[in-house]
C-alpha cells in the first residue's frame, strides 16, 4: 500500500517529536525535525530560538514537502522506495539521502552525485524489478545504518544519536 506525502510526513513528524534543544544535535534547535538552519532559509531571514518553539507542524509539514520531497525530486521515484528516502532525505539531508540510494543503486561512489535525474529514476525502476521493493529497501537500510555509523567515528559526540538513527532506520523494515 503506497502512502501519500502527507501521510508520509505525518510518520517523518511523529518520529522526530517536538522541540528539542541536544547540545550534541549540530542541527540546533529543532522542532518536528525542522533546525534553526532550515527554518532561517525558508522563511528567508533570521530566526530565533522562539521562532523554532513556535514553529507548527502545518508549516513543518510544508517545509518538508517543499524542500524534502518535490524540491530533491523524491516525488519522481517508484512509490514503494518514497517513504524511505524522504525520511532519509530529513534525518541526513536531501543530497547524502539520494546519494545514499544512488550508492545502493549503481554499487558505486561515481554515479552518486546526490541528484535524481533521468538515470537514477530508470535504475531505481530496474532494481526493483530485478530484486523487488523488500530487498532493496532493505539494502538502502543497511547503507543508511552504515553511514549513520560513518558519523559516529568521525565524531564520537554523536554516539548519543546512533541507536535512534537505527531503531528509525529500520522502521521500514516492517
Amino acid at each position: 500500500m503506497s502512502k501519500t506525502v502527507d501521510e508520509m510526513i505525518s510518520d517523518i513528524i511523529r518520529r522526530e517529536g517536538g522541540y528539542s534543544n541536544n547540545k550534541n544535535d549540530h542541527g540546533s534547535y529543532t522542532k518536528f525535525g525542522v533546525t534553526l538552519k532550515t527554518l532561517n532559509s525558508w522563511r528567508g531571514k533570521e530566526c530565533s530560538q522562539e521562532d523554532v518553539k513556535a514553529l507548527t507542524k502545518q508549516e513543518a509539514a510544508e517545509i518538508y514537502k517543499a524542500e524534502y520531497f518535490y524540491k530533491p525530486k523524491i516525488d519522481k521515484l517508484p512509490q514503494s522506495l518514497q517513504p524511505v528516502v524522504f525520511d532519509m532525505a530529513v534525518n541526513m539531508g536531501p543530497k547524502q539521502a539520494i546519494k545514499t540510494l544512488q550508492f545502493v543503486l549503481f554499487q558505486n561512489t561515481e554515479n552518486s552525485d546526490g541528484f535524481i535525474g533521468g538515470v537514477t529514476i530508470k535504475k531505481a525502476r530496474d532494481v526493483l524489478e530485478l530484486i523487488g521493493a523488500r530487498m532493496l529497501i532493505l539494502q538502502i537500510i543497511e547503507a543508511r545504518i552504515k553511514y549513520y555509523r560513518g558519523i559516529v567515528k568521525r565524531d564520537p559526540s554523536q554516539a548519543v544519536f546512533l541507536a535512534g538513527w537505527e531503531n528509525r532506520a529500520r522502521e521500514f523494515l516492517a
